[in-house]
């Protein structure tokens, strides 16, 4: 006899009326041996089979439609499955990974993070710590920026006794830190891998560079190593070793701040600041612009400057953003943009003869660039100008 949806469907309604569910079920698992990705009739048989109280069954038929909506692209439709398989088993993990992996796929990182974190948790109060380990470090692949994950992690790699792993993930976060300019956290996270081994603050590499003056600064990837040394040179270290890949000199009398580094990765924008001008250079590693491999090289490349700034101090700029603010002897906070250099506006703190404004900071929560002057006062702004 030739398949006909119809009357299963009619037949499974009759039986319905008559109160006879489990004959009505199997009414509808007939069209599943013709139409096994039917959706209707899989959420059908499921929420009859919850009317019947057998929730394990329920949840087979469930977990049946949500992979079809996953594999026909529907993320959000399968996330509306799994949260009712999520309800129906509130004592099950299973939904919850895949709740969270749903929304790390649609890129909604404020609901994946709390159920990762849940899961984690969970796995903790089992006693299974490998488990958590495990997704904490899926989510730093969704958020490898996240410093709060990062020095979780950290801390239970410790709990676990796992002292080389912890101290990686230390060092790790303390080079978030520094990225982000966080200086007092990055030296905190230091500090707990110094605890957990003595010996990680043994020499690694010594390089005789001339006088320096300013803090060296280290690549958002940690694998470019910018230092500004006083006869006028920035110098590209290879953190590993300590050689010198490539430097610069712009002239105009000699480097006067630390540089800042505007981008992610290599090739890497970096901003300056010399006697009276700002630069912007871009690096990058010879032969390879993007990686740098051993016992290779880098070069410099101008991207503009220089911009005059009477006494211009340190530049602050950082990814993501498109402006580098300098402070000036003319008592004003300078906003550069990064692709061009130009001076486009500044803020003024006092533009009285012989009032200099010194290094910025940032506050990204407030949208502020702060700075203070000679003058005694401190002032912020709300950037960009």
């Amino acid at each position: 006899m030739a398949y006909s949806k119809s009357k299963y469907v009619e037949a499974a309604q009759k039986l319905l009326n008559q109160g006879k569910v489990p004959q009505a079920i199997a009414e509808y698992q007939q069209i599943l041996k013709y139409e096994p990705k039917d959706q209707v009739t899989l959420m059908t048989i499921g929420e009859l089979y919850i009317r019947q109280g057998d929730t394990f069954q329920a949840i087979d038929y469930f977990e049946r439609l949500a992979q079809i909506f996953v594999g026909d692209g529907f993320l959000t439709k399968a996330i509306a499955v799994y949260k009712r398989i999520a309800k129906l088993a509130p004592e099950e993990i299973r939904p919850l990974e895949k709740l969270a992996d749903l929304y790390v796929q649609q890129g909604v990182m404020s609901e994946a993070r709390p159920l990762f974190l849940q899961l984690a948790e969970i796995h903790l109060k089992g006693n299974r710590q490998p488990e958590a380990v495990a997704l904490l470090k899926k989510l730093l692949l969704a958020e490898p920026d996240n410093l709060r994950i990062q020095i979780r992690l950290a801390d239970l790699y410790t709990a676990m006794g796992q002292t080389a792993d912890a101290i990686e993930a230390y060092v790790s976060a303390a080079q978030r830190a520094l990225a982000r300019g966080d200086q007092a956290e990055c030296e905190k996270l230091a500090d707990r891998a110094l605890k957990l081994d003595p010996n990680a603050g043994t020499l690694l590499f010594s390089a005789r560079l001339g006088p320096i003056d300013y803090s060296p600064t280290l690549a958002p990837a940690s694998d470019i190593l910018f230092v500004s040394v006083n006869g006028g040179s920035l110098l590209a270290i290879d953190p590993s070793s300590g050689a010198t890949l490539a430097s610069v000199n712009p002239g105009d009398g000699g480097l006067k701040s630390s540089a800042a580094v505007a981008t992610l990765g290599l090739p890497y924008t970096v901003v300056f600041s010399t006697s009276t001008k700002v630069w912007a250079y871009q690096f990058a590693c010879v032969p390879t612009p993007n990686v740098c491999l051993p016992g290779g090289t880098g070069t410099f490349t101008l991207l503009w400057g220089g911009t005059v700034i009477t006494t211009p101090s340190a530049p602050l700029t950082y990814f993501p953003l498109t402006k580098a603010y300098v402070g000036g002897g003319d008592g004003k906070i300078h906003e550069l943009d990064l692709a061009t250099g130009v001076d486009g506006k500044q803020r003024v703190l006092n533009s009285s003869a012989g009032v200099t404004v010194g290094d910025v900071s940032i506050d990204t929560t407030l949208s502020y660039v702060i700075a203070s002057a000679t003058d005694g006062r401190v002032d912020a702004f709300r950037f960009p100008f």
